[in-house]
């Protein structure tokens, strides 16, 4: 791979990490407002902003460093309880994440991310130096500034002046703060070493540190330090399977490597590079962790202290503690060793291993993902063929024993197909939270800019959908959510004159429904007026007064949904443009499913949203209209009856037909289509129901069900306005699938009217 290559790709990897950590520091962020204890989350969000600094560093990204690092030292503040958590430190550090993402689509596109505000760096700086004191580091800088030599190196060791680089200079200090923190933490991490129930997870996190610590060293060309940031790495691979007797050891040798590194820091804040003889210390190390046996050579004199290691291992000569160098070193390792190697190796008496509770997981591209699912469609589709032939064989009376060798085969291929479709279909589901994670900042903006208190509780954000499922439900959840926000949710004045709690509140849920999904979202708001939406609906000329006179409520909520309608008094950067609920209809009835209004005023409103939990692969109804095949899904059939138009009535110049002593209404598709028309007396009425409606789908002939592949169509034929997709059949033939959302919705009021 050349180097241009591989800084593509480390790029790539910095976008991709870079971009779901950011969407994590919102949510977490706005949730840190309402948090009794916000040790946990600070915790996860000041790792996030770390890790974003640390890779921007190692790319020599300084814009985006300036703005982490300034974030990151606000956030210590915060974490040491010195600095307060107040909406005003939360609005500086959401600002600063925007920055953030805005100079993540820099980086995107090429070009190189431009700076923060400097107001906003101020601010940033301003909260952490209510809990810092950085006097010594500024003393530091200004050594190194000035080129003072008078430099003593803790532990015997001796140092050079550093020469680097005006860029490597600027991002030195974010550098040796870095590996301060990297040191601690090894450290830390270091002392559980003797939990065999975590060992796996401590080895990770080791190798974590070592891998972050690397690409630092890297960048500065630090021989030394890469050699102890090796063994490390070296340690991490091996502690998985190093037995009791050399945990104590090893130990001491790890925590003396964690000296050396800070003290590496320490020496390159004042602009030297330090340097010990560690080869001693690396070859006990690796005589450690590659021995079968303990051996009493690694027994560490005195107290086994990490000083004493250092002694011990021939880094430095006489007494460690007369450096003055970070007092206080940590005590003997008093901790208990495993009872057996077993407990030790995190393995049962079986040899098993125990569950480590570590989630492990591996990105894949999604193009990949769709290649394998286009794979499974044709497999699927040569599943029906199989069976097709199979069942031609059995017509040609060959012998039996032939017929039910193949019968096997196909049921074993019908097997594994499905349990490949299945696993496959489980790789592209991902959890809503995704998703409504970026809410509550949105919710949040909404409410500051419209002086309103809104509470936007989540429920069943572990519900799995289709990625497909997920990507067109963004748009019209957020419509939704911003309308709640602007229309529905009163002043915190309306609502104590309504009786009400200042503070609004939304629900956003998600719950599985069989096959489908249903997402509702309920504001306890003002409600909609029937009066209002009536109103409004005459004045566009949607429907008549007669009309909406002899509607259900719900129907004229429906109104809302009308391509530019909207009942706000004035243009705002929040509503009265009428863009937005017909894009949430759109983008649903896409999806293949329903969109429901409920209201009440004075007391709420509620949408609910039913969609397929899977939309590539679904079984339909395959029918004929004309000369044609289109596809109905299946999840949408409720019957299918005779077509009699002897035994139909008109009104009003539409038909419909008396099924169970209810009026359902009937759609002739040859008509809409543009298909050929049948003989009269020919024909079914394919039944489909939305929610509560339902229609009559007259055709000519019936296929039967099938499960097959579904494509998008990229251009919707003039002809129909009610075509939704493609249907690959076990044929290998195409049929146009019908939107059932958008046909019943066609047949609109005159319908009910006529009913």
């Amino acid at each position: 791979m050349s180097d241009g290559d591989s800084d593509r790709s480390l790029i790539r990897d910095f976008l991709l990490e870079s971009n779901e950590l950011v969407e994590q520091l919102d949510a977490d962020l706005v949730g840190l407002e309402h948090d009794a204890d916000p040790s946990e989350r600070l915790d996860a969000i000041f790792r996030a902003m770390h890790t974003i600094k640390g890779a921007a560093s190692f790319l020599n990204m300084s814009g985006v460093t300036s703005i982490s690092h300034a974030a990151e030292d606000a956030l210590s503040s915060l974490r040491e309880g010195k600095a307060p958590i107040t909406e005003s430190v939360i609005d500086a550090l959401l600002a600063s994440v925007d920055v953030l993402r805005a100079q993540l689509v820099e980086v995107a596109a090429g070009v190189p991310p431009t700076h923060g505000p400097e107001p906003l760096i101020e601010t940033l700086r301003a909260i952490a130096a209510r809990g810092s004191d950085r006097a010594g580091a500024s003393d530091k800088s200004a050594a190194f500034a000035d080129g003072d030599a008078d430099h003593e190196v803790p532990f015997g060791g001796s140092a050079v002046r550093a020469e680097f680089s005006s860029e490597r200079v600027d991002v030195l200090p974010f550098m040796v703060t870095d590996l301060e923190e990297s040191a601690a933490t090894l450290r830390e991490i270091v002392e559980r070493m003797s939990d065999p129930k975590r060992r796996v997870e401590i080895a990770s996190r080791m190798s974590d540190i070592a891998e972050s610590m690397h690409a630092t060293a890297d960048y500065f060309d630090l021989v030394l330090l890469k050699r102890l940031i090796a063994l490390v790495a070296l340690a991490a691979e091996a502690l998985p399977s190093v037995d009791a007797n050399r945990l104590g050891p090893l130990r001491s040798r790890l925590d003396a490597v964690g000296q050396l590194i800070d003290a590496s820091a320490w020496s390159l804040s004042d602009g030297f590079i330090a340097s010990w003889d560690i080869s001693t210390l690396e070859e006990r190390t690796r005589e450690i962790l590659e021995s079968e046996q303990a051996d009493a050579n690694w027994r560490i004199p005195g107290d086994g202290s990490a000083s004493a290691a250092l002694v011990h291992d021939g880094v430095v000569s006489g007494d460690a503690d007369a450096t003055g160098f970070r007092p206080g070193l940590p005590p003997a390792w008093g901790e208990q060793a495993p009872e057996s190697p077993l407990e030790a190796e995190g393995a049962t008496a079986d040899g098993v291993s125990r569950d480590d509770g570590i989630e492990r997981t591996v990105r894949v591209k999604v193009s990949r993902l769709e290649h394998m699912l286009r794979l499974v469609g044709e497999m699927v589709l040569t599943k029906h063929q199989m069976h097709d032939l199979v069942g031609r064989l059995q017509e040609q009376n060959l012998a039996p024993e032939s017929v039910e060798s193949a019968l096997k085969i196909a049921s074993e291929f019908d097997r594994l197909t499905l349990e490949l479709q299945v696993s496959v279909m489980r790789a592209r589901m991902q959890p809503l939270d995704k998703l409504f994670g970026r809410y509550p900042r949105i919710i949040r903006d909404l409410a500051k800019k419209t002086g309103k208190k809104v509470d936007l509780q989540i429920v069943g954000g572990d519900t799995e959908v289709d990625r497909f499922v997920l990507e067109l439900l963004g748009d019209p959840l957020a419509h939704m959510l911003r309308n709640s926000v602007g229309h529905g949710i009163e002043s915190p004045e309306e609502r104590r004159a309504a009786g009400k709690n200042a503070t609004g509140r939304i629900v956003l849920a998600a719950e599985h429904h069989g096959t489908h999904v249903r997402v509702a979202m309920d504001d306890d708001g003002r409600g909609m007026s029937r009066q209002v939406i009536a109103r409004k609906a005459i004045e566009k000329g949607i429907a008549t007064a007669e009309q909406i006179a002899k509607m259900s409520d719900e129907k004229v909520f429906e109104f809302i949904f009308a391509a530019g309608f909207s009942t706000a008094a004035e243009v705002s950067y929040l509503s009265g443009r009428g863009v937005g609920m017909d894009v949430v209809r759109a983008n649903v009835s896409r999806l293949g499913g329903s969109v429901h209004v409920r209201s009440r005023a004075g007391e709420g409103t509620g949408i609910d949203i039913v969609i397929p939990v899977r939309v590539a692969i679904a079984p339909v109804m395959l029918v004929e209209v004309g000369e044609r095949g289109y596809a109905i899904p299946l999840e949408s059939v409720v019957e299918v009856v005779r077509y009699d138009p002897r035994k139909t009535n008109r009104r009003a110049g539409k038909e419909f037909m008396r099924l169970r002593d209810a009026a359902l209404p009937l759609m002739d598709m040859r008509t809409r289509l543009g298909e050929s028309a049948g003989t009269e007396n020919e024909g079914f009425s394919v039944v489909i129901a939305v929610g509560q409606e339902r229609l009559g789908l007259i055709v000519d002939r019936l296929i039967g069900r099938q499960e097959v592949v579904i494509k998008p169509l990229d251009d919707e034929p003039a002809s129909g306005g009610v075509l939704s997709g493609t249907a690959i059949r076990e044929s290998g033939d195409t049929s146009l699938i019908l939107d059932v959302v958008k046909l019943v919705r066609s047949i609109g009021s005159g319908h009910n009217a006529a009913a």
